[in-house]
């Protein structure tokens, strides 16, 4: 595994977790620093996948977390008419917070500050 596909990877996801973390407002669709929730879960899903597929992500649970969360993004949005939940929203954060833990403990030395 190249470094740099790891360090890409951990730049692309500590940056949607930034972004991300937000309590999802009764609205479907947000505005201001809120995101659309369903694009929000679609994007930050493919982007875990593509860390797995490219191989900075090799950690056998994290690999499993992210297949079952991809399996159930596919029905987010479907549980309250259409409407994205905490619950939903909270399990996408976490797992990408995982990841970016897990990415930034791969690639940064002891006197690495990230």
């Amino acid at each position: 595994m190249a470094p740099e596909v790891v360090h890409k990877h951990f730049r692309d996801l500590s940056t949607l977790e930034d972004s991300l973390r937000v309590e999802v407002p009764d609205e479907k669709v947000v505005s201001g620093d809120h995101l659309a929730r369903g694009n929000s879960i679609c994007v930050t899903t493919l982007r875990l996948q593509a860390a797995v597929v490219d191989g900075a992500v090799t950690d056998k649970k994290l690999v499993r977390d992210i297949k079952r969360l991809s399996m159930k993004a596919m029905n987010f949005g479907y549980m309250e008419e259409g409407k994205t939940n905490q619950r939903e929203a909270d399990s996408v954060y976490e797992t990408l917070r995982k990841v970016v833990n897990y990415l930034r403990e791969k690639i940064a030395p002891p006197d690495y500050a990230i």
